[in-house]
Formats: structure tokens, sequence, C-alpha cells
């Protein structure tokens, strides 16, 4: 690093400092709106897309380290296939028509199963930390 770019590294830090609070507002405030959440959500397809070989890889290693939980993914998108269990189009919790996702309680029950949106199941995740 030269002279002057540490300078700019300097002068970015010292003004990052200074509006912290406003960049955060700003952040939060854009991660509420629908349309914030969509543009998100696209930026990440697109790096994703992009960065295929890094996501591949990410994946793998999520696998290695979480062999039983990849197992009960697995085993559940097997199950919604041959119609051994049929997914709801309600969340279980809200009531809400939306996406729904697979919550385990138990990993080593891996068809017992509770469907719930997006939110809600963030809300169980927060419950169990």
């Amino acid at each position: 690093m030269n002279l002057r770019s540490e300078k700019r590294a300097e002068q970015q830090k010292r003004s990052y400092e200074k509006h912290k609070q406003e960049i955060a507002r700003r952040r939060a405030e854009k991660r509420r709106t629908n349309e914030g959440k969509e543009k998100n959500r696209l930026r990440q397809k697109d790096w994703r897309r992009k960065n295929s070989s890094r996501t591949r890889t990410a994946v793998a290693g999520w696998k290695k380290r979480n062999p039983q939980k990849a197992a009960c993914h697995t085993l559940i998108l097997w199950a919604i296939r041959t119609a051994l269990i049929k997914k709801p189009e309600k969340c279980e919790e809200c009531c809400e028509i939306l996406k729904l996702e697979g919550h385990h309680r138990d990993y080593l029950k891996p068809l017992e199963v509770t469907w719930l949106c997006k939110n809600c199941h963030a809300k169980k995740h927060r419950i169990y930390r």
C-alpha cells in the first residue's frame, strides 16, 4: 500500500466513524422495505451465479460440517417428491400463505418437520440461541 492509499483509507475510516449512526440507520431502512429486500435478493443471486465455484465450495463445506442436517434436508426433499409427505400452503405459526421452509426440532426425527415462513423460522432460531 502506498502513502496515498493509506491516507485515503484513514480518511474513509474517520468519515465512517463520524457518520456511523446515520449509515446504520440508512442500511436498516433499506433492509426493511420490500424493494430493498428484493434488490438485495437479486444482488445475492447475481453474486452466486458469477461465483458458482465458490458457492459450490461453501455448500460442500457446510454439508461436510453438518452431515446429519444435510441428510435430513435430502430426505425431506425426497419425501416431498415421492408424496410421502405433503408440504402445506400456509405457515403453521402465522397462517400466512408464503414460501415455506422446513424446521426440524430434532434432526434424529428427519420426517418430523414444522413448515414455517421465513420470518417465523427466524424467530424460532432466535429462541434457541
